[in-house]
């Protein structure tokens, strides 16, 4: 019976001795959820823990910014040859941030703690502008603004000042108050025969009608142009009407 014990303890032990408990860090990085951070952003970290024993195997992973703990310790449970991922969210803060994560209370106790961390990922953040420098790109950019408005305001202020000297419109007007005018001027010296005394002469006229007709034709004569104002006239005039009675 001794020696069976024996035989059987020198079978298991190969077995017992093969046992171990690994769980590892080294194999991963820290990975961001973001590439690029600034100040006040919320990132998630992220950690893979890889068991490299043959046991199952439960512990805790701690995320460390230049030593100092972030958060609670998060739980994992890996079975052998498997891996398990844990992540945190981290508020950015300035300055240089040294990111490093750490397994502790392995269940059961890990026999090879040399790989229980990640390499140290180091995060510099910028800090903010400053406001004054905010203030002054603001107002660049309202000087740029403004001095563009001017350049166009000027331009178009040329231009109308250029179609103000050509243009056609008011050389038109301009033409037909001249012709009005001449053609008043005309009138002012019509020689429409002087005024006899009333007698009582049936149909006798105070004013001589030849005169008056012939004194007509010659303020007209020559001024073409108010002919044709006057016909445009005289159409709209008929145009309206016609439509009115519609």
């Amino acid at each position: 019976m001794k020696k069976l014990f024996i035989i059987l303890a020198l079978f298991l032990l190969p077995a017992f001795a093969s046992a171990k408990t690994d769980l590892s860090l080294a194999e991963t990085s820290i990975a961001l959820s973001k590439t690029a951070v600034l100040a006040g952003d919320t990132v998630r970290i992220y950690a893979r823990v890889f068991n490299l024993g043959d046991t199952d195997v439960s512990g805790f992973v701690v995320f460390t910014n230049n030593g100092q703990e972030l958060l609670e310790p998060r739980q994992i449970s890996v079975r052998p040859n498997t891996y398990d991922d844990v992540f945190i969210d981290w508020l950015v803060t300035v300055g240089e941030n040294i990111i490093q994560a750490k397994i502790t209370g392995a269940t059961p106790t890990d026999e090879n703690e040399g790989n229980n961390a990640t390499v140290e990922k180091v995060v510099t953040v910028e800090p903010p502008a400053s406001n004054d420098r905010g203030k002054e790109d603001i107002q660049n950019t309202a000087a740029r603004v403004t001095s563009s408005i001017g350049a166009a305001a000027e331009q178009v202020q040329f231009a109308i000042e250029g179609f103000a000297q050509d243009n056609p419109v008011k050389n038109t007007i301009a033409g037909i108050n001249n012709t009005i005018a001449s053609v008043a001027e005309k009138w002012l010296h019509l020689n429409l025969g002087t005024p006899e005394p009333a007698s009582n002469q049936k149909g006798q006229s105070f004013i001589d009608l030849k005169k008056w007709q012939a004194g007509l034709l010659e303020a007209f004569k020559g001024n073409q142009k108010f002919w044709y104002v006057g016909g445009a006239a005289a159409v709209l005039v008929i145009l309206f009407l016609l439509w009115r009675r519609r």
